[in-house]
């Protein structure tokens, strides 16, 4: 096994997993476990865990019965009535399900390694299911997975029942949790830590956290933020100033806009080249959140049947630390032929608001939605779809009296717009009120 300069075992990092994707086809499992550090076992996990199947557009959208015998069964008659001749060209009903000879076609590649089809020579007119290794894809399940993991209480009624009987009483007489365990050593089956997280949770119906003394003296810890490093190598303003002009006028610019602090927020796209304002509802301020809303945008983008990279050519962020996965947002413009990053991403420097000044223009429409100090808890899509709506319908002086929403449906078409929810407002019906969202 090769050498790990770390003590303790260390998760797969979104680099490691590009590396992987890289290798997939072309090297063997020990030749790229032996590029990032870690054990051939591991690649191996980590491709069947985290492959996904190839719906790529490119490849059709037809129905695929992956059938052993698809290109030459004879069946027929399987419905009564039927006038087709051969149950493999109906275009009815799906001959699989009602077959008793169906038999599912297999590719060797699957079932050993490299277990996906990446760099397949084969996938022109290949009649087996595909699956594919994508690090961005395989980036999101892992943190799902993660975060699944940690949720919930492992807690079954019973030991909750006998727990409760003994505390409540103890803490209603002003007993701290500390005094209880060192009272009851034995008799509670979990941790300190894990009780005052149970309490905080109302797992015991009867208390709360203001029965716990301290607890109600403390402000609420805040959460360690995920920190940006200052000089990241071809990601710097430097490096977007450097970039054609045409390019730097049709970039798009992110940020978020916060309602309550620790509820949900708001993250807004500016595109330069038409004004118009994309906004998605996150449940928190944070990386994955983003990398989920901007995952809805490339799916719109690809249902209208365009490229990413053809709208968004280049993006540009604040040093916000949801902004921190840079590398999975350049990969939602990558190239499927060449593999080159068409949509690159930068940083503007810290606290210069002013070289993103269409986007804290465009902010001032939201607040007049949604003063600040207000909170989005109460949003639903509905709601942000409608503003968006507005907002992209006021008509602008820069735009020569035309609104961002007329630009975008001659520069991509109404079809996107649709997919994203954004329609159309009558200059005298634009409203720019609260009570729009119902406030």
């Amino acid at each position: 096994m090769p050498e790990n300069n770390n003590a303790h075992y260390n998760r797969l990092n979104l680099s490691q997993r590009i590396n992987i994707e890289k290798g997939l086809g072309l090297k063997s499992f020990s030749e790229i476990a032996k590029g990032i550090g870690v054990s051939p076992s591991t690649i191996s996990r980590e491709v069947l865990r985290n492959r996904v199947r190839d719906k790529s557009r490119r490849y059709g959208t037809g129905v695929h019965r992956f059938c052993a015998d698809e290109g030459s069964c004879t069946v027929h008659g399987l419905c009564s009535g039927c006038d087709y001749k051969l149950c493999r060209v109906c275009r009815r009903h799906l001959c699989t399900s009602m077959c008793s000879h169906y038999s599912r076609a297999v590719c060797p590649r699957l079932i050993g390694p490299p277990y996906v089809c990446n760099s397949c020579t084969k996938k022109i007119g290949c009649k087996v299911e595909r699956w594919i290794y994508d690090a961005g894809a395989a980036e999101s399940l892992a943190r799902c997975r993660l975060k699944e993991g940690r949720s919930g209480f492992d807690l079954d009624s019973e030991t909750k029942q006998e727990v409760e009987k003994l505390i409540v009483p103890l803490i209603k007489a002003g007993q701290s949790i500390g005094q209880i365990y060192l009272t009851h050593p034995l008799e509670i089956p979990f941790s300190e830590k894990s009780l005052r997280t149970y309490i905080h949770a109302g797992v015991f119906a009867e208390l709360t956290d203001f029965d716990l003394k301290r607890k109600v003296r403390y402000r609420v810890r805040k959460k360690r933020e995920a920190k940006i490093a200052k000089d990241i190598p071809e990601h710097s303003y430097a490096d977007f100033i450097a970039l054609p002009p045409e390019v730097q006028a049709a970039a798009t610019e992110l940020d978020t806009v916060i309602g309550r602090v620790g509820g949900k927020c708001l993250l807004t796209l500016f595109m330069r080249s038409c004004s118009l304002m994309l906004i998605f509802l996150l449940d928190e301020c944070e990386g994955g959140d983003v990398i989920e809303a901007l995952g809805m945008l490339y799916a719109s983008v690809i249902c209208a049947d365009k490229e990413f990279y053809e709208i968004f050519v280049a993006l540009l962020s604040d040093r916000g630390s949801e902004f921190c996965y840079y590398q999975l947002m350049e990969m939602l413009g990558v190239d499927d032929d060449t593999g080159e990053i068409r949509t690159p991403f930068f940083y503007c420097d810290p606290r210069s608001p002013e070289q993103r000044p269409g986007q804290e223009r465009n902010h001032s429409y939201i607040r007049e939605y949604l003063p600040k100090g207000s909170s989005f808890d109460g949003l639903t899509y509905d709601d942000v779809c409608l503003m968006a709506s507005h907002i992209n319908s006021i008509p602008r002086a820069t735009l020569g009296g035309k609104s961002p929403y007329q630009i975008a449906q001659l520069l991509y078409g109404k079809k996107w717009l649709d997919l994203l929810g954004i329609d159309y407002i009558e200059p005298d019906k634009v409203i720019r009120k609260p009570y729009l969202l119902g406030r």
